[in-house]
């Protein structure tokens, strides 16, 4: 049995939301994720976060064309890996609801590009004015397409029944994916807690390369979970293991069930009845996005 060597634990205290805004901007706008390490922290596969993230090949009237991602700016290529900004990769989660909901790719796009244009954010999926430029925005595609249904029926007032249950919707996905827990400034995201604020387990791109870790500390939850793997399962173990990395034993509950129950990939998300089913699978990319400016 290998013995776990002690860690020395941080003496910093957590760290606050309200940072410079300066520097919070700066990291959180820094390609540190993977689209493994994003494919994991957003429970999904590698294939279907590629392709909304790099986008996609297509054949359209014999000629090849290229659709884009929907979170926004590309990925930028480090070496022959792309990387996504902490920001891009909680857009990914956005996504991941509104597919949920059945809502196809165009669509999200469409409702992007939108939220973009007017907030002028090139992000702006994982942003708090969100919650109102993209209900905005999915109201007047729907206007749009009930148009083109019915061209020649006149314009009717809006069923406010309908459009208050939409956005219900729509806040209630928007809540779950992201907003319910995450940590903002200035309405940008800079911390997340995947497993909720009771639980222990944080994403921070100011702390440990943006990897999950223990809130307060900087040991990160794929070590204390490996750490684990190492000894038998019992009390004794946790509290050794515990001790050694400076940690409590739920801290430590948190971590390695946070590494091997909840990133657990569920491809299976439900989707509404008449929409693509999950896990997407794209062609492969052909050649290399342009990097675009830092989220």
């Amino acid at each position: 049995m290998t013995a776990v060597k002690p860690v020395q634990p941080s003496r910093l205290s957590e760290p606050s939301p309200r940072v410079d805004g300066d520097c919070a901007t700066a990291l959180s706008a820094l390609y540190i994720y993977t689209l493994a390490d994003a494919a994991r922290l957003t429970q999904f596969c590698v294939p279907t976060v590629r392709r909304w993230a790099v986008g996609e090949k297509f054949v359209y009237k014999g000629e090849i064309r290229r659709s884009p991602g929907v979170i926004g700016c590309a990925p930028r290529w480090i070496g022959d890996t792309p990387h996504v900004t902490f920001r891009q990769l909680l857009s990914m989660r956005v996504v991941r609801g509104l597919r949920a909901l059945g809502m196809p790719l165009k669509t999200i796009r469409r409702i992007g590009a939108m939220a973009a244009a007017e907030s002028g954010d090139p992000v702006p999926l994982a942003t708090l004015r969100f919650r109102t430029d993209g209900a905005a925005a999915l109201l007047i595609l729907d206007h749009a397409r009930r148009a083109r249904i019915e061209p020649e029926a006149p314009p009717a007032e809006d069923d406010p029944h309908e459009t208050d249950s939409w956005q219900a919707i729509f806040a209630d996905m928007l809540d779950r994916s992201l907003f319910r827990d995450v940590d903002w400034l200035d309405g940008r995201p800079v911390r997340w807690w995947p497993m909720g604020r009771d639980r222990s387990i944080v994403v921070d791109p100011r702390v440990v390369g943006g990897m999950p870790h223990v809130a307060g500390t900087r040991v990160r939850a794929a070590v204390i979970a490996a750490d684990m793997r190492s000894w038998c399962d019992g009390e004794a173990a946790i509290r050794t293991v515990a001790a050694a990395h400076g940690i409590t034993a739920q801290q430590l509950r948190d971590a390695v069930h946070f590494e091997t129950v909840w990133l657990a990939p569920r491809d299976a998300a439900p989707v509404r009845s008449g929409s693509s089913p999950e896990p997407e699978t794209p062609s492969a990319p052909s050649g290399r996005p342009a990097p675009s400016q830092a989220a």
